[in-house]
């Protein structure tokens, strides 16, 4: 049964399944703001928040309702993982949080 590119785009199916959460976009974007060197990028930085907003709910939304979509390449390469990525991203940052909870009395020189 075919459906109109609003219904199409309201259902989310234009996104790829490990982007369709809010949560995981989320993290997502927060993970490549974090490994941005915003130096070299020419200090253009815009922040994670406008970035997911613009990608999302502008740019992936106008392209699927033109049937465009974002997905995985199937080229024989070995890609770098978002997976890794985010993991290093919250490890360092649960440090981060963790290192604040410590008394200054507990810290090892």
């Amino acid at each position: 049964m075919r459906v109109s590119a609003s219904e199409y785009v309201k259902s989310g199916r234009y996104l790829p399944v490990d982007f369709r959460d809010f949560h995981d976009q989320k993290d997502l974007f927060k993970t490549i703001d974090a490994a941005i060197d915003w130096k070299e990028a020419g200090d253009a930085r815009i922040g994670w928040v406008t970035a997911h907003c613009y990608v999302i709910d502008i740019f992936l939304w106008w392209m699927a309702k033109r049937g465009w979509t974002l997905q995985r390449s199937r080229a024989s390469v070995d890609f770098l993982s978002y997976r890794d990525d985010l993991e290093r991203r919250e490890t360092a940052e649960a440090k981060a949080f963790a290192s604040i909870l410590t008394p200054l009395d507990q810290v090892s020189p």
